[in-house]
């Protein structure tokens, strides 16, 4: 059944997406001032590729899994996570997979620093 939004959803969603906008920026100025990241197409290799993104990946849903569990626990589960679960049937696209409580989102985020180092 479709939820309509309420304000705190609107409020939630838009931070989180400004959020996403500064963190992308800060990600790629990041990435591009670190000597050990190579950007040359001639220095990539499939062996490293083939290693470092299903790496990444596992990496980052360890983090995401251990995050997860942790909101639920009743006292993160009440002031953090439990605005995640008002939702019965996402539908919105990117408007219902950022509406979660930005506490939320910034930490998840984060682990996409994790994942990359």
């Amino acid at each position: 059944p479709e939820t309509p939004f309420e304000w705190i959803d609107y409020a939630f969603i838009r931070s989180n997406k400004l959020f996403t906008v500064w963190f992308n920026n800060y990600l790629m100025s990041f990435c591009w001032q670190q000597s050990y990241i190579s950007w040359g197409v001639f220095d990539l290799s499939l062996v490293s590729f083939a290693l470092a993104v299903p790496l990444m990946y596992v990496t980052y849903d360890v983090c995401y899994y251990l995050w997860h569990r942790a909101l639920h626990y009743r006292l993160l589960y009440k002031f953090i996570h439990k605005h995640h679960h008002r939702e019965c049937s996402p539908f919105r696209w990117s408007d219902d997979a950022t509406n979660s409580n930005p506490i939320e989102y910034i930490v998840t985020a984060s682990f996409i620093v994790v994942a990359r180092s």
